[in-house]
């Protein structure tokens, strides 16, 4: 076991928060209503991170994507047509017993555009 700090840079509208869902148990199994939280301040922002970090099977494969929530509500996936991989076999760069921290940068988490709306 080896254990992520997951951090993301995400410029949200008030009210709306950032989880980060995967497919462990301890990401929530691809679950958005058991998705884990990430939090900011006033002098953070626009970074997000957890809390605390979350236990992962060291040389595993781990999927996770991040999504919108308002108000404890699931609202939108991240723009991404696949999840992110985090491929803990593939690497020799990780120092998995001391732990991981995982930085992404959010190209889209804004809601999606209505179609055929014309100016």
């Amino acid at each position: 076991l080896t254990e992520a700090a997951f951090k993301v840079k995400a410029s949200l509208q008030h009210g709306e928060e950032v989880r980060v869902c995967g497919n462990l148990p301890a990401l929530g199994n691809n679950n958005p209503a058991r998705a884990i939280p990430l939090h900011t301040s006033p002098k953070t922002f626009p970074w997000w991170s957890t809390l605390q970090p979350v236990p992962l099977p060291a040389r595993d494969c781990v999927e996770y994507r991040y999504c919108v929530f308002v108000a404890g509500e699931f609202q939108r996936w991240e723009g991404v047509e696949e999840p992110r991989v985090l491929d803990c076999r593939a690497s020799e760069s990780y120092s998995w017993d001391e732990g991981i921290t995982v930085v992404d940068m959010l190209d889209d988490l804004s809601p999606p555009t209505p179609q055929g709306v014309s100016d």
